[in-house]
């Protein structure tokens, strides 16, 4: 409320809405088979929240041997790691910026890792243009994140015993949003990168499965909106990726 000498009224506003917290090992270690992914050594990209975190959990309570990545949140690294550990899984983290050249040297020795899975949740904030316009400089940004850097770690990577990737792409290429071309052009570029690795590397198998918007920091919205559970939407395609 506000009340002046001159005016009254009230102030209606809304925050942020909080975090998104993934589900915990405990209740994960249920939906999963013991050791169905023991024969992963797995490179999640992106391990510290969202889809990226489910996966590492999911992966490491199958019996994978996990190496997770974060770029600011080391915090939120800690505390993934600090869970699965303690739950009897088993993953480690490393910082990765994949915008800066030091990763070819991070994973330059292969006696280090030896990774024959990569899970690629590497992301920046995801913006929503609502100006109408089309912005080549944020289709550039996008463009980066999810072609240029996928394609220059998978290089790195397939020297080693990589011979598997997951890469996630998005139903927005079915029907694109408005405000969300920019983001859907760079997925689809994304798409058509797999294709010419794969041609390129042909021990090489990458899966890139259309996913719909799941309840992360990504999708935050301060309304009501019913989305996929993460935890389901993941196992169900980490099955598949098995699959290949």
């Amino acid at each position: 409320d506000v009340v002046s000498p001159l005016l009254s009224g009230n102030v209606i506003a809304f925050v942020r809405p909080e975090p998104v917290n993934q589900a915990g090992c405990a209740e994960l270690s249920v939906l999963v088979e013991d050791n169905e992914f023991s024969d992963q050594n797995a490179l999640v990209v992106g391990a510290s929240r969202g889809l990226g975190e489910v996966t590492a959990k999911l992966l490491a309570m199958g019996g994978a041997t996990v190496t997770g990545t974060f770029n600011v949140g080391k915090g939120d690294a800690d505390q993934v790691a600090e869970e699965i550990n303690s739950a009897g899984g088993q993953i480690r983290f490393v910082h990765l910026d994949v915008t800066q050249s030091d990763f070819i040297e991070l994973f330059a020795n292969e006696g280090d890792f030896e990774l024959t899975h990569l899970y690629y949740f590497c992301s920046p904030k995801i913006p929503l243009n609502q100006t109408g316009k089309f912005s080549a400089e944020t289709l550039e940004d996008l463009f980066r994140f999810y072609v240029s850097h996928f394609i220059e770690l998978t290089d790195v990577l397939v020297g080693s015993r990589l011979s598997r990737a997951f890469y996630p792409s998005t139903v927005f290429l079915d029907e694109t949003p408005p405000g969300m071309e920019e983001y859907s052009i760079a997925k689809s570029a994304g798409e058509a990168a797999c294709a010419i690795l794969e041609k390129t590397y042909p021990e090489l198998r990458i899966y890139r499965p259309r996913l719909p918007v799941t309840n992360t920091d990504q999708t935050a919205s301060i309304l009501p909106v019913r989305r996929d559970d993460p935890s389901i939407l993941m196992l169900k395609h980490l099955r598949e990726f098995v699959s290949l």
